[in-house]
């Protein structure tokens, strides 16, 4: 049985049989680009004819047309029937997992079932795989600017709310690198779609980089004025203003650990966890991803604070100064995920917004 795959993200590619086959005519590859698009529907000659030369086909221009449906047959091979002369025009029969644009369909309806329920992570998979099928730009080497005009938009708009989607998860999911790393990409790519500029600011908050997360919304605010004379919406000011008083509330809920019970009256161990507000007492944000250097200063937190540093009755403190924007707060964050295994009975993160406008925490 023959196999056959189309690729029309980036560089269309033909396989046949596990080969790829040459289309090295554009117009060739229009032709094919336009069943496509359409596939398992008959698409009528006038369509094609208007995909191919837009306002100016050639004198018989479906005689032109037959000639390029025999050579895209030729150039097919084996697969060759697939093919078909419909009334009134041309069909291309292609299971949808034999092409990457209905392959991406499927994949995000797929993720869209799982969304809302309690498998993030099969939502996060489908979505994966999804966005990875795009090579390119859609139809980057098919010269039509019909198509260009009134498919390519509403594919590459469905990939980007896809890359959208899975960075939101990975942030759910604290895959922080992950996610700061795709949305820095498609924040570049896309400098005025503003909720990838708001998953990105969190992104950077829950980081530790306050300082980043601020510059990156001066950032937006410059490039809306410059481009479209606007502010950024008001659910990005008031992210704007959590992240300057460093609201906790944005930091991800702690997850709850579970202790056993003690054992029953009759000396049987209970397996029914009981949850205390003690166990649960860890509200450290997670670890800064690109933390680099502060060697020395990560050592002496250390030996103050170890274990072997304390006096019966003593609580020791220890004290981080700087001006704003140094990464204070990183090495703070970063020096106590390195000693939370001394502390077992809780770790509290409480920002003092002592360097930023809102008024500092009282005493």
């Amino acid at each position: 049985m023959t196999t056959v795959r189309f690729e029309l993200w980036g560089p269309m590619r033909v396989f046949v049989d596990g080969r790829e086959a040459s289309i090295p005519a554009a117009k060739h590859r229009a032709l094919l680009a336009a069943l496509l698009l359409r596939a398992g529907q008959s698409v009528p000659v006038s369509d094609l004819v208007d995909r191919l030369w837009d306002t100016d086909p050639p004198l018989r221009a479906k005689a032109v047309l037959q000639t390029y449906v025999l050579r895209a047959r030729r150039a097919l091979g084996p697969a060759a029937d697939l093919l078909r002369t419909t009334t009134g025009g041309y069909l291309l029969a292609v299971e949808p997992h034999a092409l990457d644009v209905t392959e991406f369909r499927d994949l995000t309806a797929r993720a869209a079932r799982h969304a809302g329920s309690k498998e993030a992570t099969a939502e996060e998979a489908c979505l994966a795989q999804a966005v990875a099928l795009r090579r390119g730009p859609l139809l980057a080497d098919v010269p039509s600017e019909v198509l260009h005009r009134e498919e390519v938009p509403h594919w590459e708009e469905l990939h980007l709310t896809a890359c959208e989607r899975l960075a939101e998860l990975e942030l759910e999911q604290g895959r922080l690198t992950q996610s700061l790393a795709r949305l820095t990409a498609l924040s570049a790519a896309h400098p005025l779609r503003e909720r990838l500029w708001y998953l990105r600011m969190l992104a950077l908050y829950r980081g530790g980089r306050q300082a980043d997360a601020l510059r990156a919304y001066r950032e937006l605010h410059r490039l809306l004025d410059e481009e479209l004379a606007v502010a950024p919406s008001a659910r990005l000011q008031d992210l704007h203003q959590a992240i300057l008083a460093g609201a906790p509330e944005l930091l991800p809920p702690a997850p709850e650990q579970a202790t056993t019970a003690p054992p029953a009256q009759d000396g049987t161990s209970s397996r029914t966890p009981v949850f205390s507000p003690w166990t649960a007492a860890c509200q450290l944000p997670p670890s800064p991803s690109a933390f680099v250097g502060r060697t020395a200063a990560l050592s002496a937190i250390s030996r103050h604070l170890a274990p072997s540093a304390r006096t019966e009755g003593n609580v020791p403190v220890l004290n981080v100064c700087g001006p704003p924007g140094v990464g204070k707060t990183a090495l703070a964050v970063t020096a106590a995920h390195n000693l939370s295994g001394h502390y077992p009975d809780g770790q509290w993160y409480l920002p003092l917004a002592g360097a930023t406008p809102a008024p500092p925490r009282p005493r």
